[in-house]
């Protein structure tokens, strides 16, 4: 049996492509738990394409989604629009949920024709220098975020389970077991 060691490097590298792989597809499967599961909201700052940064906090009496997404993504491409058709619906129905889209690593005029393109009304937030997907732990795209009442609840990665009426009955549930009747407060403020 030959040795593992110093001598045939390509090997640790070999090794280390596979624990990679494994802890994606793991993660990615929902066999792994992601680190803010249960915890509380983490505060961020994020750019929207016009105007003034927002100060994100936890928000009591709410459902927030973050999605993580880039254009090159075509998983994203699926889920944004899914995502729009949700975001319509709270906003119709007046639900006490607020949608975000996090654009990572791309420069503004990307994120803004492609929301411009698919004419997308949801708010479109940028982390070009992934200082919010990296604050959040997030490697893959899509990753969605649902947070209730400033606690995050589940971390979804890729498109799957993110039909929108599967969408919206989770919402439905977040929103009757764990928001409590508090009056809300604003989740994104404007920073001065």
């Amino acid at each position: 049996m030959k040795p593992f060691g110093i001598r045939h490097p390509w090997r640790w590298v070999a090794l280390a492509f596979v624990v990679m792989v494994l802890t994606g597809l793991a993660a990615r499967h929902g066999l792994l738990p992601h680190p803010l599961q249960g915890k509380p909201l983490p505060e961020f700052i994020a750019e929207p394409v016009k105007g003034d940064a927002y100060i994100f906090r936890p928000a009591m009496g709410r459902v927030i989604i973050l999605e993580f997404w880039a254009s090159w993504c075509m998983p994203c491409m699926v889920a944004l629009p899914r995502l729009e058709a949700v975001h319509t619906w709270t906003k119709a129905e007046g639900v006490n949920a607020e949608i975000y889209c996090v654009n990572v690593g791309e420069p503004p005029e990307r994120a803004a024709s492609v929301w411009a393109a698919k004419q997308f009304t949801m708010p479109l937030l940028l982390d070009p220098h992934h200082r919010v997907a990296d604050r959040f732990r997030v490697s893959t795209f899509p990753t969605m975020l649902i947070a209730a009442n400033g606690r995050v609840e589940e971390i979804k990665v890729g498109t799957r389970r993110t039909h929108p009426e599967t969408l919206k009955e989770r919402i439905r549930y977040l929103l009757a077991t764990t928001v409590a009747p508090k009056t809300p407060t604003h989740t994104a403020h404007r920073r001065h």
